[in-house]
């Protein structure tokens, strides 16, 4: 069995590089206040982008996903939003336009029998 913690820290840098290879700039990487959390902050071009990732395991693929399935709520965007807030106020305010993007990885293990 995988932890929660290992498969999130796999998707996060699975999406890290992913937007490297599209010309980003990893900024900072789970920041943390206590309004919330962003995964991965990240620019390219004038804009900031806050990045939220979710990586899950499953027996098979599925591209209808709804964001509540997957635990991306009003109230955690509300709360990704206020740390969004904080970090373009108290870190980096020199980015005019600003993004957030959100990330869902499916795992498909070979054996299910490990999950």
């Amino acid at each position: 069995m995988i932890s929660t913690k290992i498969l999130g820290d796999f998707g996060e840098f699975i999406v890290s590089k992913r937007l490297e290879t599209k010309g980003h700039k990893i900024l900072r990487t789970r920041y943390k206040k206590w309004e919330g959390e962003i995964d991965i902050v990240s620019a390219k071009d004038e804009t900031i982008y806050f990045n939220e990732v979710k990586t899950r395991i499953v027996k098979k693929s599925h591209n209808d996903v709804e964001l509540q399935n997957i635990g991306l709520t009003r109230h955690k965007m509300a709360k990704i939003i206020k740390c969004a807030q904080w970090f373009t106020k108290k870190e980096i305010n020199s980015y005019p336009n600003r993004q957030f993007d959100a990330y869902y990885l499916q795992v498909i293990p070979d054996n299910m029998r490990d999950v």
